[in-house]
Order: structure tokens, then C-alpha cells, then sequence
């Protein structure tokens, strides 16, 4: 006994419909707008993750850089002295460090944090070079178990909230799932699946696929 994804309905054991009977729906087209929003809420989560990685850098940064903005190096020893200090604790050299000098100090953080910042908004991010995340990595299986099978074109994947995925950077990933296609004749049935792969620059290896 089967059921439609969206409205629950019990579909008759071994349906090969494309549209549910009770409320109507597409099964293709659902499950392709399914794992469009799964795939933007993927993308979302990523880039928070992304901004706030950069907001705590940038205050890392800002954070040493008054440090050093306080201290100077002395003239005659090269010691770390702070701004302001009457004498240099390693030679003890008179005022080897005065306020006015500190305005030199920021300056430099301030180009440093400048340049920093510049980097950040010219590094690859979002789109920019292979991405290695859950999505793709099932996207990936899904092609592998397609090419698999003695009907590609009917294959129907469960949608990314059934699938067991895990796997970090670029992997390897093993994603569980099943798929619902047509066997050698010609009644849709469903299979259980499980595919590891590994990515590569912008090749992805197939390292173990079962189904079953």
C-alpha cells in the first residue's frame, strides 16, 4: 500500500499513475518543487552560516588591531612598549613611545581591516567553484541509481525530508533513500537504495551503490 506524499491518500499497491486520484497533484512536479525548496533552504542556511563566519573574523581582526594601535615599538631597543609610557621597560628609554605616535598605528589597522574586508567580498562563495553540501550529493546519487535502472525515465526519488544523508566537505557521502520504477515489466515497484560518493575538484566518484 502506497500513499500520496501530499494528501495522505492510499493508493492501491503497485500504482503507476503520475497524478494522484484523490487531491490531483503531479507526482514529478511535486517532488521537483519539494526539493527546489529544500535546496533554497539549504542555500539560505549556508550563506547565514557564511556571513556570520565572516562578521566574527572581521571582529577577531578589529579586536587585534587595537591592540596594537596601543603599543609601539621603541626607538632605541625595538621593544614592545605601550603608548604614553613615561619610559621603555627593556631599556628604559625616555618617552619612547607618545600618544602622537599611536595615530600612525591606527592608521595601518585601518588599512589592514580595509584590505581584509576587500578580500573577503573578492573570495568564491554561493555559486562560485564545486559545492559539496547534502543536495548535491543526492543529486548525484540519484543520477547514479538513474542510470542504474532498466527504466530511467519512470524513476520517481523519495523527497530530501525521507533521505538518511550524512557526510561532511567533500565526503564521502552516503545518502539512504528509495525509488519507485518500472522493472522489467513494466510495474513500477520500489527499491531501496544506498550510494557513497566523494567529489573531487569538480569530478564526483562513485564509491559503493546497492539496491535493493
Amino acid at each position: 500500500m502506497q500513499n500520496c506524499p501530499k494528501c495522505n491518500a492510499s493508493l492501491l499497491s503497485g500504482f503507476s499513475g503520475q497524478e494522484c486520484p484523490t487531491c490531483g497533484i503531479i507526482f514529478s512536479k511535486y517532488f521537483a518543487a519539494q526539493e527546489a525548496k529544500e535546496k533554497a533552504r539549504l542555500e539560505q542556511e549556508a550563506e547565514r552560516v557564511r556571513k556570520a563566519e565572516e562578521l566574527e573574523k572581521t571582529a577577531k581582526l578589529k579586536q587585534q588591531s587595537d591592540r596594537q594601535a596601543k603599543t609601539a615599538s621603541c626607538p632605541t631597543c625595538g621593544g614592545l612598549v605601550a603608548v604614553g609610557a613615561k619610559t621603555c621597560p627593556h631599556c628604559g628609554q625616555a618617552k619612547p613611545a607618545p600618544k602622537k605616535a599611536g595615530a600612525s598605528a591606527y592608521v595601518l589597522a585601518g588599512l589592514l581591516l580595509v584590505i581584509f574586508i576587500g578580500g573577503i567580498g573578492n573570495s568564491p562563495t554561493g555559486g562560485s567553484g564545486p559545492r559539496y553540501d547534502a543536495f548535491n550529493a543526492q543529486v548525484e546519487c540519484e543520477r547514479f541509481v538513474r542510470n542504474s535502472l532498466r527504466a530511467p525515465s519512470s524513476a520517481d526519488f523519495a523527497p530530501h525530508r525521507e533521505l538518511a544523508i550524512s557526510g561532511q566537505g567533500a565526503g564521502p557521502w552516503t545518502v539512504v533513500g528509495w525509488v519507485d520504477a518500472q522493472n522489467a515489466f513494466g510495474a513500477k515497484i520500489r527499491n531501496t537504495y544506498v550510494c557513497e560518493v566523494q567529489f573531487s575538484g569538480d569530478t564526483v566518484n562513485l564509491l559503493n551503490l546497492s539496491i535493493h
